[in-house]
């Protein structure tokens, strides 16, 4: 019953759209458009082209999205529908799992039911559900519970198809996601404080039965390395951190976690609580409290000590919340933060630890079971509240992030991610304003590039909605990216639209002969400074070819020359490059494209000796 009503408190998601990552791990990922089976069992979580290189590995999440993919049959609105209803289904299987364990802590069904329920309706979940990929989180929880209930089951009735059943489990909550890795730790726990076995028989024929789910383990590194190579332990974004800083930085986290594990009353706790200034996960701390945070947090991380010979279960629990927090708490060699996602196994042991806890201050004083029935009542109506109203605001990115800014109006990454959402719709003049807003909050630190960089591009259009258009302020367009350069001189794409820009408005009407000629020789040193800040480009010798183009249209012969000698070689150093990165059978399309561009080069009349050069290449290039 308390399974059906978490699927059924989620069920208004279904309608829901794309949020956040859900557009680039699930919409756009190709693995998913082509239904590439094995890639989706054999690739990197994160697309490709998103990443410097393979970026972790959830299979069964990516594998389940393909199958509804094809399921729907390619029908990406059908397949929306699939996406959210199984998240649904699942949340509420997640729930169900939790049950048998519940019950074990808790000692009583009626007692069990309660803990599935707070676990239920827990307001962290509300990032795990509406957003897809709250998918891998999902799996990860089935897992992990299951495997938890069936080796437990398996030491009570001594059934090796329960073992089996475990260690099937343990593989379903690592391919969901490796936050289940650290729950197999509970298992020899368990032994040592429920069933009172000694350290000794843990080391003989007892611990036999840890070795299925040591095989899974290790079967799973061995993937993930085959996999993720370099990246199988340290994410692509994090940064390697001192022991005293690793430790000052896990403490905070730990302190943030444990309240948003009591209640998270903020929506999105990360895009809310992050200065603007700040990376994507939490600040370092520094000065005095980088060397206090740890020592406020050892109550947390240690507490659990003192309780293991008094109350042994609560000593259990305390470590379960513990463990699957672990792989992002900042301690270990991965990326860390703090999210609500990365909570949601700690909150069905927490739940399980509440009503233990109000099971042993009862027995303690029975006096105060009735206000113990109304601080539970009170949380449950405040955390449905919350669940309640925040939910809606995973219908789409605008309402998300309009929710967002409605807690925290400095929000960089909110701001940025509107004016994206109404520039690709080509709502420009409202582009305009939100990217303006980013710019404010971010000020001139690096992280406001890309918002100049993008509001420079909404002025490439003019009223008539046409691209360099004669309606198009190309002037302001122009003064943007310059402004936007100011903050990251060598940036590839904004060096490339200034030089287009002015390429384009050296081509306007009614403009004197020095203004054209201003234009133009502005055009050619933003393609020079791109080149020399990009040399090993693969498209450099386009750039060179361009050059070119503008050198002959200014008169300057000499530049000519050396730009059209500078493409011959580019091109030769791109046939390499493409042979190493795409094939030879790319090679071909590559080699047409290369000789119509030489050919169409050769069409702008360089000198004789030069045309001889470069069509003599052309020979060369036609042999191979």
């Amino acid at each position: 019953m308390i399974a059906a009503v978490a699927a059924l408190l989620y069920l208004p998601t279904v309608a829901f759209d794309f949020t956040l990552d859900d557009v680039h791990v699930v919409k756009e990922n190709p693995v998913l458009q082509r239904a590439w089976w094995w890639d989706a069992i054999a690739g990197s979580y994160w697309p490709d082209q998103l990443t410097d290189g393979a970026n972790n590995w959830r299979p069964l999440a990516t594998l389940s999205w393909c199958f509804e993919r094809w399921a729907a049959g390619g029908s990406e609105p059908l397949a929306l529908r699939w996406h959210h209803a199984s998240n649904v289904v699942l949340h509420g299987l997640a729930v169900l799992a939790l049950f048998p364990i519940a019950r074990r802590f808790c000692g009583s069904v009626q007692a069990a039911w309660v803990a599935c329920a707070l676990f239920a309706m827990h307001p962290a979940h509300t990032e795990v559900v509406p957003p897809l990929v709250g998918r891998t989180d999902l799996i990860a929880a089935l897992g992990g519970f299951w495997m938890c209930a069936a080796f437990w089951r398996f030491r009570d009735t001594g059934g090796r198809h329960w073992l089996a059943l475990s260690a099937l489990a343990y593989a379903v909550g690592l391919g969901g996601k490796e936050s289940a890795a650290p729950l197999v730790l509970l298992l020899p726990l368990a032994d040592l404080l429920w069933h009172g076995r000694s350290w000794r028989e843990l080391l003989g024929r007892a611990g036999l039965a840890y070795l299925p789910l040591l095989a899974v383990a290790v079967l799973y590194a061995f993937a993930r390395i085959s996999v993720l190579g370099e990246h199988t332990i340290v994410h692509a974004h994090a940064a390697p951190l001192a022991m005293i800083d690793r430790l000052s930085f896990a403490g905070r986290n730990t302190w943030v976690s444990a309240w948003l594990l009591a209640l998270p009353v903020r929506f999105h706790h990360l895009l809310t609580t992050v200065p603007s200034n700040a990376p994507f996960t939490f600040p370092q701390p520094v000065g005095l409290m980088r060397g206090l945070w740890p020592l406020l947090a050892l109550p947390l991380w240690l507490g659990w000590v003192p309780l293991l010979q008094r109350v042994p279960t609560a000593a259990l629990l305390w470590v379960a919340v513990l463990l699957p927090w672990l792989p992002t708490s900042g301690l270990l060699p991965v990326a860390g933060g703090v999210s609500l996602r990365f909570l949601f196994i700690s909150t069905g042991f927490a739940a399980c630890a509440a009503v233990v806890g109000a099971q042993f201050v009862v027995r303690r004083h029975s006096s105060y079971l009735p206000a113990l029935r109304v601080s539970a009542l009170i949380w449950s109506v405040v955390a449905l509240g919350i669940t309640w109203r925040q939910i809606p605001n995973w219908r789409d990115n605008r309402t998300f992030f309009r929710a967002v800014l409605s807690e925290e109006p400095r929000c960089y990454t909110a701001n940025y991610a509107l004016g994206t959402s109404f520039a690709l719709t080509g709502d420009l003049v409202e582009a305009r304003k939100w990217f303006r807003l980013a710019i404010d909050v971010a000020s001139d630190s690096p992280q406001s590039f890309r918002a100049r960089e993008n509001l420079a591009m909404t002025f490439e259009y003019g009223p008539s909605g046409r691209r360099f258009g004669p309606d198009a302020p190309l002037a302001r367009a122009l003064a943007l990216y310059h402004d936007a350069l100011r903050v990251k001189p060598d940036a590839l794409i904004a060096n490339l639209a200034a030089a287009t820009v002015s390429s384009r408005l050296a081509e306007r009407s009614g403009l004197t002969a020095v203004e054209r000629q201003a234009y133009q020789s502005h055009a050619f040193e933003q393609l020079v400074r791109t080149i020399e800040s990009h040399p090993d480009h693969p498209s450099a010798y386009l750039w060179h070819r361009r050059a070119a183009g503008i050198a002959i249209a200014l008169g300057d012969n000499r530049l000519a020359r050396r730009e059209l000698a500078a493409t011959a070689a580019g091109r030769a150093a791109r046939k390499q490059w493409v042979l190493d990165h795409e094939g030879r059978l790319e090679w071909s399309r590559e080699t047409q494209r290369a000789i119509g561009e030489l050919e169409e080069a050769l069409w702008l009349m360089p000198p004789p000796d030069e045309e001889a050069t470069l069509r003599a290449a052309l020979e060369v290039w036609r042999e191979r």
